[in-house]
């Protein structure tokens, strides 16, 4: 209900099961960039593009365990 009032945009994630949580950064991301581009006029100051941006950060995050992580309460 909430989602439906709001102009921003929602990333469905589940958290404890790793689904969604990097589509979710990535989203937060780009539109951090183009926050950064409207205000500070982010890209011509830093001659950095947002696909550059972007791909800079994203290959420093290990992949490997996004969708797999088994995580199950200690009895």
């Amino acid at each position: 209900m909430i989602a439906k009032k709001g102009k921003e945009p929602i990333f469905k994630a589940v958290a404890i099961k790793g689904f969604g949580v990097v589509e979710t950064l990535f989203g937060l991301l780009s539109l951090t960039h183009r926050y950064l581009c409207e205000r500070h006029n982010f890209e011509a100051k830093f001659k950095i593009s947002q696909s550059e941006f972007l791909e800079n950060i994203y290959k420093h995050i290990d992949l490997s365990l996004v969708g797999k992580l088994d995580i199950k309460p200690k009895v």
